[in-house]
């Protein structure tokens, strides 16, 4: 029997507890300002915090090789702070009120401190950065950036369009692979692994980092909204098209696609919608696309030396497609 995902995670954050002690550490050290404001808001992200995967897989790629490495705290500190603000800035542009089941910054304090904040986060993870983690390393994460920003702008572009499945896969590669990706890169490069090493593990990343949001999308749909800590729909409230709508869209005959477009030009997210995408089998099939990108992750790790860093690798293939949140 397959291990739970709550088990993993727990496993996984003991075998990485010294260090992801020093990444609260240093996330709060970086953080703290002179503004009231600026510290009231960023102890309320730091108790908000979530499953840290970013912060883990940059530790877990810097100790592939089976030693420690100094730096790859800073660099795990600037990914989760780079994560951060992205989740911010995506709020303001959802107008969503609602995160880890508390309300959003922009909720609370209203969008310019979100904007603000974002900004803020994004400063202080190249300062945090550049203390220890090389320059050329540190624009492989401004890459990543770049990237993430052109999923957003590609996804406002195409608001009024009905995405092709191509589309939709570009945009989750920019606006969350990218990261992942770029996470297991940098903790591999720090360690001084191969190139070759190094290699496999950005795309194990990549690949992951599809599996985990499409999974996403998926959860948005199914799961208890309690656990996932946000109402269920909320993508096509927002307006937005994930893997299951497109899908269902495909398949759907004249009426129901019409009710599924209506659906998301007024943003209803009522349960005949998701009745809708089952019906024509959108929730498996975006299943399917994501254990076939977390089999590819886990393909990825052949060849690499084993060792506790390699399990888990392995172990988080299963925890990205399992999860219930």
């Amino acid at each position: 029997m397959g291990q739970s995902p709550d088990d993993i995670l727990a496993r996984l954050g003991a075998y990485l507890a010294d260090d992801l002690d020093q990444v609260d550490r240093l996330i709060h050290r970086a953080l703290e300002s002179q503004i009231v404001l600026t510290n009231e808001v960023s102890h309320y992200l730091q108790a908000t915090s979530g499953k840290r995967l970013r912060p883990m897989l940059t530790l877990l790629a810097s100790r592939v090789g089976g030693e420690r490495v100094e730096a790859a705290v800073n660099a795990a500190v600037m990914v989760e702070l780079l994560h951060v603000a992205s989740l911010l800035h995506d709020d303001v542009i959802d107008r969503a009120s609602l995160r880890r089941g508390r309300p959003t910054v922009n909720d609370r304090w209203g969008t310019d401190v979100a904007i603000l904040m974002a900004d803020y986060l994004y400063s202080r993870a190249f300062s945090i950065a550049f203390e220890k983690v090389p320059a050329v390393l540190i624009a492989e994460l401004c890459r990543v950036t770049t990237a993430m920003c052109d999923g957003e702008m590609f996804q406002i572009e195409k608001h009024n369009q009905i995405l092709t499945e191509q589309d939709y896969l570009y945009v989750i590669r920019c606006k969350t692979a990218e990261l992942f990706s770029g996470c297991t890169r940098l903790g591999s490069a720090l360690a001084g692994a191969s190139e070759a090493t190094t290699s496999a593990l950005e795309h194990y990343g990549l690949e992951f980092g599809c599996a985990f949001q499409i999974t996403d999308d998926v959860l948005d749909l199914t799961a208890d909204p309690d656990r996932l800590g946000k109402e269920i729909g909320t993508d096509i409230a927002c307006g937005k098209q994930t893997l299951p709508l497109i899908r269902a869209l495909e398949k759907a005959d004249a009426e129901d696609r019409a009710f599924l477009v209506a659906a998301l030009n007024d943003g209803r997210a009522s349960p005949q919608v998701v009745e809708r995408v089952v019906k024509y089998g959108g929730i498996q099939y975006a299943m399917d696309v994501a254990q076939r990108h977390a089999r590819q992750a886990r393909d990825c790790l052949r060849g690499l030396p084993d060792g506790p860093s390699l399990r888990f690798f392995r172990d988080l293939t299963e925890l990205v497609v399992n999860r219930a949140y």
